[in-house]
């Protein structure tokens, strides 16, 4: 097993690093609802984030706001990415962005195209007066109103020679605790480098997805063969866990029923998913190394995990989704707590405690990373899909020899 884990262990380090894309030039930020991308260098630079101030009207809507010769100068400025909550005093509501791009000179004719990340949570963007694209039904009230989570990517189209282009973006949300532009930013490109980008994010997603839904199924069977290995029984939980949670946050369920009102459904399920992985993860971890994590600890987090479960279903998700910080504050005191539990299991001695602390750490490390990464706080690239491959394996790899040998002492 070693001989084979070794191996696996350099190949996704190096993998990690292939694919971090070398050093990444930040994008020059708006300022007073202009971007100025007259130097950005698609080619050598990659696609151009539109982050920084925008202009932004908060409850008026008028026909008007679309049109690229609008004057907004009296507008308020507003960041993006960040949600409108601080401005807004609430997450409920509607209102427009616009922003002025100066688009770089080029010596050949390119296809743009605008990535559109997840928007809080429905809008219709108009480029240059023209509607471009849009998610659910941005309507002024709750009656009129629809939510939708789906990323689009389409091409833009620009006469030959212009320089720039105005972009308006509705934005309504009756649905979210956090409303506005919180994610993304929207992306800008060749079109070409832009479907590039996606085939690759998708192609790690589906792959990750793949380890997840196989590695589930393989300990499932496992303890079906052997009842008696709840550690088998709690991992494949947390590996369907994870799969459903990474199918849902993928947005894979929006692209599949492009057409249907599932957001409610969508966000319960992957809510669900965090209150069901921290309670499966401290089982896990209770039945691989019961005299170090008490039956008591796994019993709270159970408790925890069933009490965050009903009220999840019972409530609304402008409701429960109020409560992330709760939830992930618990997922990282547990997690911080399993740790250092297993640490005292390898010092004791136990059976696959090593890898296990390997796998859990290197984990909780791609989370971090990623949480810093996405938030602009350092410039680094994603690895959340590799260190999560990685605990995968590395915790596989313990209870496959854990399997063995009880079956070597049954023989």
């Amino acid at each position: 097993m070693k001989k084979l884990f070794i191996p696996f262990v350099v190949l996704l380090i190096l993998t990690t690093f292939a694919c971090s894309g070398g050093k990444k030039v930040k994008t020059p930020p708006a300022e007073g609802g202009v971007l100025d991308l007259s130097e950005w260098d698609f080619k050598k630079n990659g696609p151009a984030k539109l982050l920084g101030d925008w202009k932004f009207k908060w409850q008026e809507d008028r026909p008007e706001f679309i049109q690229p010769d609008f004057d907004h100068s009296q507008w308020d400025n507003l960041k993006v990415p960040g949600s409108w909550n601080k401005k807004t005093k609430s997450g409920s509501g509607y209102g427009w962005y616009r922003l002025k791009v100066i688009l770089p000179s080029q010596s050949q004719k390119l296809i743009y195209g605008l990535h559109l990340p997840i928007i809080f949570t429905s809008f219709q963007i108009y480029v240059d007066g023209e509607q471009f694209a849009s998610n659910g039904e941005p309507g002024n009230t709750k009656e009129n109103y629809r939510a939708q989570f789906m990323p689009i990517t389409n091409a833009l189209s620009i006469s030959s020679g212009k320089r720039e282009m105005v972009l308006a973006v509705k934005v309504a949300n009756f649905a979210h605790r956090v409303g506005g532009m919180a994610k993304g930013p929207i992306q800008i490109a060749p079109i070409l480098m832009l479907q590039g980008r996606n085939w690759a994010s998708q192609t790690k997603n589906v792959i990750v997805m793949g380890i997840l839904l196989m590695m589930g199924l393989y300990h499932l069977l496992l303890f079906f063969g052997r009842r008696e290995d709840k550690a088998s029984l709690f991992f494949a939980i947390i590996c369907l866990d994870i799969f459903v949670r990474f199918y849902v946050t993928a947005s894979y369920l929006e692209m599949s029923f492009p057409h249907a009102d599932i957001f409610a459904w969508r966000m319960t399920v992957e809510y669900l998913t965090v209150a069901i992985g921290w309670a499966a993860l401290m089982a896990f971890y209770h039945h691989l190394f019961p005299a170090e994590i008490p039956r008591r600890t796994y019993m709270i987090t159970t408790w925890t995990g069933l009490i965050a479960i009903l009220f999840t279903i019972l409530t609304s998700p402008l409701l429960f989704t109020k409560l992330i910080l709760v939830y992930n504050l618990l997922v990282l005191i547990f997690f911080i707590y399993a740790i250092v539990k297993v640490i005292i299991a390898k010092l004791h001695g136990r059976l696959g405690a090593g890898l296990i602390l390997i796998g859990s750490v290197i984990f909780f490390i791609a989370v971090i990373n990623d949480i810093l990464h996405v938030n602009e706080v350092i410039h680094t690239f994603y690895v959340i899909q590799f260190g999560l491959v990685f605990m995968i394996f590395s915790q596989s790899a313990v209870l496959s020899t854990r399997f063995a040998m009880a079956h070597r002492k049954s023989a």
